[in-house]
């Protein structure tokens, strides 16, 4: 399962607070449909006619007062602000920040001392960070560091590793693991790690059975279990408990059970198993490829007929499909960088734009894509492939007042190196409200410098035009013929009405 953060931004005119919510879901359209449905729970409407614009994910911040997950937080951006890039948070100086922070029950949370100040409880941890507290340090925890805190969720961000792959998949398929106390959270943890070497390796799926297996075993039986797990009977036989007094001696096995015991443990030592490669120890064209090979999600691992399957499409220079992937990849900035599940995303995407059954494309198309699609905020990126895969080689994905697609991926009766953008519509609206005659192909320079103090001025009835349209998707692939006889051709009496107005746009633009 993976960290989400969303923000829900209030539109000015609504006097609401901006929401803050994050939640944990194991894909990001997963979360994009979560956090959708949280909203309609608390019946809040987002988007075109409501008082919120739509979701906007920001990156994970770790701070002692997040709320609880999938709640609606009405005073988070009270105590911490979005950065310059939308996505990183950063706390609110001063006597404004500490006014917003929660007030601590004193019955509830006793005060720490002055010298534990930096100090935080294990228990306000998630149940998924104080397991990999435990993993980290073979010590008993009660309390972390700040800089514990960080480790703990950069940790909890490493999806390859396998420890974190086997607690994310136990919490999600056994509820009684959150029954567990903290000291026994703590001898479970120890546990695993008296069966599973951190310095190696091991199959996600062979840990949470162990765990699965030890939380729900009786306490008395569990010593029983990890000695199992340690003599090597894997996976250690189902223990089922008795309810006999803990004092009692457990019945011996007859001869019989303990040689068929031991033959099924030579068996699964004699199996001849298969290799596997972790994908994020590999190189940067193999990581990509190994990617590129597979279907329907994202590789943990390859195994040695996979890694030679990579192996060889690295080395054919005649397929060129695959050397102007490696390529174009190679030659984007920061595409390096990219974790696997993302680079999975990318090939995924290419092969879509790209069907490997039509013509090979060329190198500097499948860069142009690459650096757009790289660029492109990840929540965009689906709408990118679909411009492409019609036709309309788009650099970005253009969004309406109420987050809706605006277009600009259709040509239209403007220059092919125009760049048309809500901004340069905002011109071409204004040129439109001004009684004039002039060539609109050919617009002359004093109705551009009267346009643009039009704009700046947020002159009437340029301010409600430019306030409907912006809000209209798809606006940009329409032609500047349809947005000039739209202005031109309705009623003078129309703008004070926006409901009307909205009416009015709609059935001219689809007529």
């Amino acid at each position: 399962m993976n960290t989400y953060a969303f923000v829900i931004k209030a539109k000015a005119k609504s006097e609401k607070k901006n929401l803050f919510c994050w939640l944990s879901a194991k894909s990001d359209s997963r979360a994009e449909r979560e956090i959708l449905n949280i909203l309609d729970d608390a019946d809040i409407a987002v988007g075109r006619g409501a008082d919120y614009q739509l979701p906007q994910r920001t990156d994970w911040h770790v701070a002692d007062d997040l709320p609880e997950e999938g709640v609606l937080d009405d005073t988070w951006c009270d105590r911490y602000t979005l950065g310059d890039d939308g996505r990183s948070w950063s706390p609110v100086l001063g006597e404004a920040g500490a006014a917003a922070a929660p007030v601590v029950n004193v019955e509830t949370q006793p005060a720490q001392p002055a010298a534990d100040a930096e100090l935080r409880p294990l228990s306000r941890l998630r149940l998924i960070q104080r397991l990999i507290a435990h993993l980290m340090h073979d010590a008993e925890l009660d309390q972390i560091t700040l800089e514990q805190h960080i480790e703990i969720g950069e940790m909890e961000g490493k999806d390859e590793n396998c420890f974190v792959q086997a607690l994310r998949q136990v919490i999600e398929d056994t509820p009684a693991i959150k029954e567990l106390s903290a000291h026994v959270e703590w001898k479970l943890i120890k546990a695993v790690k008296a069966v599973f070497s951190q310095a190696q390796s091991h199959e996600a799926g062979r840990i949470a059975h162990f765990v699965k297996g030890w939380v729900q075993a009786d306490a008395s039986d569990r010593p029983q279990l990890l000695e199992g797990w340690l003599n090597g009977t894997l996976p250690a036989p189902e223990i089922v408990s008795t309810g006999e007094p803990d004092d009692e001696t457990p019945q011996e096995a007859t001869p019989e059970e303990a040689a068929q015991a031991q033959a099924l443990v030579q068996a699964f030592r004699d199996k001849d198993m298969t290799e596997l490669h972790t994908v994020a120890t590999l190189s940067f064209r193999h990581r990509l490829l190994a990617q590129f090979i597979t279907e329907k999600e994202y590789a943990y691992h390859v195994d040695n007929e996979q890694l030679n399957t990579v192996r060889q499409m690295e080395m054919d220079t005649d397929n060129s499909y695959v050397q102007n992937l490696l390529l174009a990849a190679e030659n984007v900035e920061g595409m390096k960088n990219l974790r696997d599940f993302e680079l999975w995303r990318l090939t995924d995407a290419v092969k879509r734009v790209f069907p490997s059954d039509k013509a090979t494309p060329d190198l500097s198309l499948m860069l142009q894509f690459m650096k757009a699609w790289k660029t492109t905020d990840y929540i965009d990126r689906g709408l990118l492939a679909k411009e492409w895969i019609a036709g309309n080689r788009v650099s970005t994905i253009q969004r309406t007042d109420t987050g809706t697609n605006a277009g600009g991926g259709i040509k239209t009766d403007r220059n092919a190196d125009y760049e048309h953008t809500l901004d340069t519509l905002d011109i071409e609206i204004a040129c439109a409200t001004l009684p004039m005659d002039f060539d609109i192909y050919n617009i002359p320079g004093s109705i551009h410098r009267r346009a643009k103090e039009i704009v700046a001025a947020k002159e009437s009835p340029w301010k409600e035009w430019s306030a409907a349209l912006r809000k209209t998707a798809g606006i940009l692939d329409y032609s500047r013929a349809a947005i000039f006889a739209l202005i031109r051709e309705a009623s003078s009496g129309i703008t004070p009405f926006p409901d009307r107005m909205t009416g009015y746009i709609s059935a001219t633009l689809n007529e």
